[in-house]
């Protein structure tokens, strides 16, 4: 038991190095104006208090249910470990039956997205039939400042239809593999 504790201060001590050197060489990424890195505090100050509070291992996870993306609502949960902020995402869940449609709202996302971000890196279509019955999937993805972004949208033959653009900092993926 006492190794495990072990495992996770000297995992600690290794993501608030890897912030501090990330620091020390200028910030290079923010989402909405935080760097990572950001505690759970300063984000709940600016953002207010979350809808919903999740811990899983080493992760704390805030939610909010409803705030604003490429002039979408969504909802937003940002990772932290070690109360430094790792990752975010939004979530998008749109009724097929509601105007516009969410083919067309999923596709102005991703005109915004790589607006700001450039082409992407890499992305990928999977039309209806070929991964899941009756879903068709795209997926974008970007490397920016160290920060790999992920962008997917799954349109169903369903009611609902679903987004979610990914931003993960270099700190996570360190975390994850030690």
């Amino acid at each position: 038991m006492n190794n495990h504790k072990d495992n996770n201060m000297k995992k600690a001590i290794f993501i608030i190095l890897i912030f501090t050197a990330v620091a020390a060489f200028g910030q290079e990424f923010t989402f909405r104006g935080f760097p990572w890195g950001t505690t759970i505090e300063e984000i709940i100050a600016k953002e207010g208090e979350p809808d919903f509070i999740n811990t899983y291992d080493n992760e704390l996870k805030i939610v909010y249910d409803s705030k604003e993306m490429a002039g979408v609502m969504a909802e937003m949960a940002l990772t932290f470990i070690a109360n430094s902020l790792v990752r975010a995402e939004y979530a998008f869940i749109l009724n097929n039956d509601e105007s516009p449609r969410p083919i067309n709202v999923f596709r102005s996302i991703e005109v915004n997205l790589k607006a700001f971000y450039g082409i992407p890196n890499s992305q990928n279509h999977y039309p209806f039939n070929t991964l899941f019955e009756n879903t068709e999937t795209w997926s974008f993805w970007w490397s920016i400042q160290r920060t790999s972004i992920v962008y997917s949208y799954f349109v169903t033959n369903d009611y609902f239809s679903h987004a979610s653009v990914k931003y993960t900092s270099p700190a996570y993926n360190l975390f994850n593999e030690l």
